[in-house]
């Protein structure tokens, strides 16, 4: 069959409704799928919208060809709004798509009703696709994705945001030459047959790689996913013991005597007792609150993980063990009361132990050791203190012990 100009949107429509088929193929299971439900919205309405505009004979009519304009504008929106949910910007999307979209519907159709030549309607559809692809642009190039490993130069992100620039620069001239009222003014002389070609395969490939790009996103997003649960304790959301064993070294290397660093050991008293008087599903809540109070009180430098049960590890940089101590009594003093599902209050004591490197050992088993074996001096001098070699255990604070107590 020959290649008419009439048969543009219908490739046009098939490839976006194959595009749309591969995306929506990643969405069972994934966190992103509301992204991705935006994306494959955009692509079936525009690809439904001309797969029926190639059925209407050409010349079509204006209403038609307006309607065919916002719909590609439409399916730019949605890309939009999906790249800002994949960001996980705290963006309305609905906002986005609405005001792009309005603005849009309006500005064409008094275009195409004060000049039936055309010519200002070729401009506000190329300008509307101009604007919204530099928002797209500057979206993927932003910083929000860091931290899902999603990397900007050599990945897809970078494939992305070069693809939008480019339609960007194609639209400008796009709206040029067409709405050029004559092809001196456009200083290109195109047909408007070869541009509508152009356009169809430069759209076909925007759909094409915004799909491989879309799918390489997902997986990349997935990897960083996996990897940062690896490294992250399930209940607390705080760093694991293989995090915080990477961080440690990092700070204290055994050839680095000058590394000055503090390693507290911090255990939850009579954490047993609280499990037992008021059941597991209270000990988790426990442990996700002093987990969050603990993170909170660090400083930036500073490290604390849950290593297991009810045992935290903090990792304290440029102190001395009295600075240390002093600021874990100031933590063990100011741990508030965790408020329990029926209402009541349970506000439990922490006991700590801690080492110091150089002075006590450099490598982390014998500053573990240490820290550990002060821990249970701290215990058995009665909880809720700090216990290093500089220090007998302080117990300033004493909170009732009994679990029944803790209300």
């Amino acid at each position: 069959m020959p290649f008419e100009i009439s048969s543009v949107p219908f490739i046009a429509g098939l490839a976006l409704v194959g595009c749309a088929g591969s995306v929506a193929l990643l969405m069972p299971g994934h966190r992103s799928e509301h992204a991705l439900r935006w994306y494959t919205a955009g692509m079936v309405t525009l690809g439904v919208v001309l797969l029926g505009y190639s059925t209407l004979a050409p010349p079509r009519p204006l209403a038609a060809q307006v309607a065919c304009d916002w719909a590609i504008i439409l399916n730019l929106a949605c890309v939009l709004a999906g790249a800002l949910r994949f960001s996980e910007r705290h963006h309305c999307p609905w906002r986005a798509v609405a005001i792009i979209t309005g603005t849009a519907g309006v500005a064409l159709t008094i275009a195409a009703t004060a000049a039936p030549q055309q010519l200002y309607r070729f401009w506000v559809f190329a300008g509307f696709q101009v604007i919204t692809s530099i928002l797209i642009v500057r979206v993927f190039i932003g910083g929000d994705w860091q931290r899902d490993g999603l990397e900007l130069w050599g990945g897809p992100r970078w494939v992305m945001a070069i693809l939008f620039a480019c339609h960007a620069v194609f639209h400008v001239w796009h709206g040029l030459a067409l709405g050029a009222p004559s092809p001196e003014v456009a200083g290109l002389g195109a047909k408007a047959e070869t541009i509508h070609r152009t356009a169809v395969i430069e759209f076909v490939t925007l759909a094409s790689v915004f799909a491989w790009g879309v799918a390489a996103m997902v997986g990349q997003k997935a990897s960083a996913t996996l990897s940062s649960l690896a490294r992250r304790d399930a209940l607390t959301a705080l760093p694991n013991r293989r995090a915080f064993m990477a961080v440690f070294e990092g700070h204290c290397r055994p050839k680095d005597s000058q590394a000055g660093c503090v390693l507290a050991a911090i255990d939850i008293d009579d954490f047993k007792a609280i499990n037992d008087a008021y059941g597991h599903d209270t000990g988790d809540r426990v442990l996700t609150s002093l987990g969050q109070q603990l993170q909170d009180r660090m400083r930036e430098e500073d490290v604390i993980a849950r290593t297991g049960g009810d045992e935290f590890l903090c990792l304290f940089t440029s102190t001395d063990e009295v600075g240390a101590t002093t600021r874990l009594q100031q933590l063990i003093h100011g741990v508030a009361p965790v408020q329990l599902a029926n209402g009541e209050t349970l506000r439990p004591s922490l006991s700590v132990g801690i080492a110091r490197a150089p002075d006590d050992g450099m490598d982390f088993d014998t500053l573990y050791r240490i820290a550990d074996r002060r821990l249970y001096q701290a215990k058995t001098s009665g909880k809720g203190c700090v216990a290093g070699a500089a220090n007998a255990p302080s117990t300033s604070y004493r909170p009732n012990q009994s679990a029944s107590a803790w209300t």
